[in-house]
């Protein structure tokens, strides 16, 4: 059986993500110190897998692609301890919650409150429109807190932030309180913007990337500093799915994992994959040569950012 960290959560010395064996495919969590794999929630054989995924213990949240062979996606909910499963939305005409057809949602979850953004019928002017939605896994309840051209939102320190584009192309950052989910004002916290594409949010930091994928911004929440890192030109560093983890970002070049220390810029590649999240960042190195589109077995292994030395600079990004 087969384990891959494409897309993955991580969570102490578990990692969460998608697992393919002879019979069947699907979500699974594997035991980095035991090496041990545990199937959670099979997929469909006709699933495309899983595009997405965050973990806050009891639950797990994904998105998946409905299939492999045409458009679609699924957000689902899971609750590792009673294998409860909740579908929370979803752009498959033929299910619950259905959404119109469109980006598939990058969801976060913090203190058991999930939050994406989902298309919704587009204006006469043609440009996707979208919502950030919120569920309370506890109360059951749903919340649409923007409406608009809107990015996927992230959790970073007390607010629940998400970028937003006027009509004239400007964009700006919007955000609700993260406990209350009344709108918060953070224009005195949070730097202008001239584009973005990616966000990612922890305690400490908010991260950005321009559309083109060859700048990230990051502004230090408790300061309001702001640096700016811009990729090796060499079309192998572009920066896509970041995830921050303590003082650490992890993102997806296209080609590799790159892993980078905010303090310093000091960086280095993984020749496989990489997972961040809840202090740990979980690597994945394939034993051999991987078959284009295709897991292979890897060696996993996991670092608590805790205890990781921050890196020389090295010009990585």
């Amino acid at each position: 059986m087969d384990f891959g960290l494409t897309a993955a959560g991580v969570a102490d010395a578990e990692v969460f993500g998608q697992y393919v064996s002879a019979s069947d495919m699907g979500v699974g969590s594997l035991d980095i110190k035991s090496g041990a794999l545990s199937k959670l929630s099979p997929l469909d054989p006709s699933s495309g897998g899983l595009a997405w995924i965050e973990v806050e213990l009891p639950w797990i949240v994904w998105d998946q692609y409905v299939s492999n062979t045409q458009p679609g996606w699924t957000v689902v909910a899971l609750n590792a301890s009673t294998h409860e499963r909740i579908v929370l939305a979803s752009d498959d005409p033929g299910s619950p919650n259905a959404v119109p057809a469109g980006q598939a949602p990058y969801p976060v979850i913090r203190k058991g409150v999930v939050a994406w953004a989902e298309p919704s019928s587009p204006d006469s002017d043609g440009k996707p429109r979208g919502r950030v939605v919120t569920f309370n896994l506890a109360t059951r309840s749903s919340q649409a807190v923007a409406a608009g051209v809107v990015s996927s939102p992230v959790y970073a320190g007390d607010y629940l932030v998400w970028a937003e584009q006027a009509p004239d192309g400007s964009f700006a950052f919007e955000a609700v309180n993260a406990d209350t989910l009344m709108p918060a004002d953070v224009t005195d916290q949070l730097p202008s913007l001239t584009s973005v594409l990616y966000l990612a949010g922890s305690a400490d930091y908010l991260a950005w990337t321009s559309q083109d994928l060859n700048q990230l911004s990051v502004v230090t929440l408790r300061s309001g500093a702001v640096s700016v890192f811009t990729a090796k030109p060499d079309f192998l560093h572009r920066i896509q799915f970041p995830a921050l983890v303590g003082d650490y970002v992890a993102w997806y070049t296209g080609d590799r994992f790159s892993v980078m220390d905010l303090t310093t810029g000091g960086a280095f590649d993984v020749m496989g994959s990489a997972a961040a999240g809840n202090g740990t960042i979980a690597l994945a190195q394939p034993n051999g040569p991987v078959p284009k589109g295709q897991l292979s077995r890897s060696r996993v292994s996991s670092l608590a950012i805790s205890q990781v030395p921050h890196l020389a600079a090295t010009g990585c990004a």
